[in-house]
């Protein structure tokens, strides 16, 4: 069975966040980039439903184009900069987006604008 697979199938954690597809807005997905690189490090599994685990996957014809922009927001909206590993698997023929952010060595880290500058921590959810 693959890490994925693991992850997906033990559920959400303080470290492991599903999403079913990212919100236009950026900054609500943006929150929990900037709370994992405060705490622990995460992985966030784009394409899959957080309440039942499935895998429903992303669009595989806007991926690329999903993960540039990923990568362009996470890079530009975060201070200190916050480089994500953005990477695309696939399981149970579909495609996820897996975003890993490694614990910061430069914490705290803000989402910008600065009005929404102050330090974000992830806490474990029920």
């Amino acid at each position: 069975m693959s890490t994925i697979l693991q992850l997906i199938k033990s559920g959400e954690s303080d470290t492991v966040e599903f999403k079913k597809e990212l919100p236009e807005e950026s900054r609500k997905w943006l929150r929990s980039i900037v709370a994992f690189a405060n705490g622990a490090g995460c992985s966030l599994i784009v394409g899959v439903e957080d309440r039942t685990k499935k895998i429903v996957g992303v669009r595989e014809d806007s991926i690329f184009r999903q993960i540039d922009r990923i990568t362009d927001v996470i890079c530009s909206s975060c201070e200190p900069m916050i480089v994500p590993s953005v990477t695309v698997q696939r399981i149970e023929d579909k495609c996820l987006i897996v975003i890993s952010v490694p614990r910061g060595m430069q914490r705290p880290y803000c989402q910008l604008p600065i009005f929404v500058s102050f330090p974000i921590i992830r806490t474990v959810h029920n």
